[in-house]
């Protein structure tokens, strides 16, 4: 969690090279797999992808904390579709 905690905040304000420097390790292998026709360029989804796990969990414990029921199947599809959407926005590539 502290290198996803480093990749969000960017703490050292660095570029995007020296950041997905630091959180080497976090690999986006998996996601190129399944997108064979992304270049190398769109490693950040890859390592975008490697995070929605955390970010779901983070936004399951802020229902906890609500005493909210946990998060269904379709709410984390929905956080899902919602997070490609921006992740697609910023780097300008077509919605799937």
């Amino acid at each position: 969690g502290e290198r996803y905690e480093v990749w969000r905040t960017n703490p050292y304000a660095e570029s995007a090279d020296e950041l997905r420097d630091r959180v080497k390790g976090v690999s986006a292998k998996p996601f190129m797999e399944t997108q064979p026709t992304m270049d190398a360029l769109h490693c950040d989804i890859g390592n975008a992808t490697e995070f929605y796990k955390l970010f779901q969990d983070e936004i399951g414990e802020m229902h906890l904390r609500t005493a909210a029921p946990p998060p269904t199947r379709e709410e984390r599809r929905c956080w899902r579709a919602t997070l490609d959407k921006q992740l697609r926005k910023k780097l300008k590539l077509k919605p799937v």
